[in-house]
């Protein structure tokens, strides 16, 4: 069984994002948002695959988009979600 080699750097910055992230404001997480969108496709693209990798950037992802939903942006002209996530 082939291990997969670990990204400490990654590993510090998800643990850092699950304890700091509580501070961010919608720009940072849409900053974040974005950022992490690239990633996960540069990930995907990788050969050979690194399933921790992608593992770890779709659940950052995911805790990104609960913070943005707990925000709820609205657009102020037509109350609807500015978020393309969220219906």
């Amino acid at each position: 069984m082939t291990r997969e080699p670990v990204d400490r750097r990654a590993n510090c910055r998800h643990t850092a994002l699950q304890h700091g992230s509580a501070k961010m404001d919608q720009e940072q997480l849409m900053g974040r948002f974005i950022r992490l969108k690239q990633e996960l496709a540069v990930a995907y693209r990788a050969e050979p695959w690194q399933s921790a990798r992608v593992d770890r950037i779709a659940d950052d992802l995911a805790d990104t988009e609960r913070q943005l939903v707990a925000l709820r942006p609205l657009d102020e002209q037509c109350g609807e979600s500015i978020l393309p996530f969220v219906t």
